[in-house]
């Protein structure tokens, strides 16, 4: 949800401007309204100078309430009256403040059954809902998995080595706890692994994902099979009608890129042409509309 709100303030007239993001469930009560509206010096113990606060940081920028519906129906209230007057006071203080940013909140909750329950007020519902955007979960929208794994790549300043294996595996996780799910498994590797394989990643995806196939040969006498070895792009031809474990790792990536090319390359650690040779090579056809 960050990702989208951020993203809607970098694309917008407000991109130079501030973006601050605080999680309502993780603001203590007691503190809400010193993080809201900043405080004043000497305004409580502690305050030993004036702080401004999330109001303030954010002028004229952005301001992201994420989990808005953790918020307790008293701060309810004095985030309603900021929305509805645009002025504030800072705790401690008679200094009447006037606020310009504009807000975003984000939600796991349906607020309409909080409205009904009693455990969110309709009227600030009705202040926060001019525009309502849905996000979709990451399992409706698996060809987005390629795109944050890069984009995490691109923060973290080097590629995480993921293996064509752990790649497509990746990729056709459901992911329920969404895209900070995702990241914090990205986080995890990032820290302790240079090089991800299929058995490096958690239990619970790999009991939903497709595991690495050995290849379908018939060993020599005394020979042992070896374990399917990470993809390149030129790989030596496979027997004419033989279904090799690369043929159905390449039908797996394309499945759980719903037919685009283009993101099932990238989950394999490939090209967009070199997959398409692939593709050729193996008699495998792309679908009659290729998404990408």
């Amino acid at each position: 949800k960050e990702l989208f709100a951020r993203a809607l303030h970098d694309q917008g007239p407000r991109a130079g401007a501030p973006f601050v993001a605080p999680n309502c469930g993780a603001v203590p009560d007691a503190l809400f309204e010193a993080e809201l509206f900043g405080h004043a010096k000497g305004s409580f113990t502690g305050a030993e100078r004036a702080r401004p606060g999330l109001l303030a940081r954010a002028e004229g920028g952005t301001l992201f309430f994420d989990e808005i519906g953790e918020l307790p129906l008293a701060r309810q209230v004095s985030l309603l009256r900021v929305l509805e007057t645009r002025t504030y006071r800072p705790v401690g203080s008679d200094d009447e403040r006037t606020f310009d940013a504009r807000i975003v909140a984000a939600t796991h909750r349906d607020l309409g059954r909080e409205v009904e329950k009693g455990t969110f007020r309709a009227d600030l519902l009705f202040r926060l809902n001019v525009v309502e955007v849905r996000i979709p979960s990451l399992r409706e929208r698996r060809s987005d998995v390629p795109l944050l794994v890069r984009a995490f790549e691109e923060k973290l300043g080097r590629s995480l080595s993921l293996s064509a294996e752990a790649r497509a595996a990746i990729a056709s996780y459901d992911f329920p706890g969404n895209v900070r799910e995702l990241l914090h498994l990205l986080e995890r590797l990032s820290i302790l692994r240079t090089r991800v394989e299929w058995s490096h990643l958690p239990r619970e995806l790999r009991r939903h994902a497709p595991a690495p196939l050995a290849r379908d040969r018939i060993p020599a006498s005394g020979d042992r099979a070896s374990p399917l070895s990470p993809v390149v792009d030129e790989p030596a031809p496979a027997p004419l009608g033989a279904v090799t474990g690369e043929h159905r790792e390449v039908e797996r990536a394309l499945a759980a890129s719903g037919g685009n090319i283009t993101h099932a390359a990238e989950s394999l650690g490939l090209t967009r042409h070199g997959l398409k040779k692939r593709m050729v090579r193996l008699g495998l056809r792309p679908a009659k509309k290729d998404p990408s």
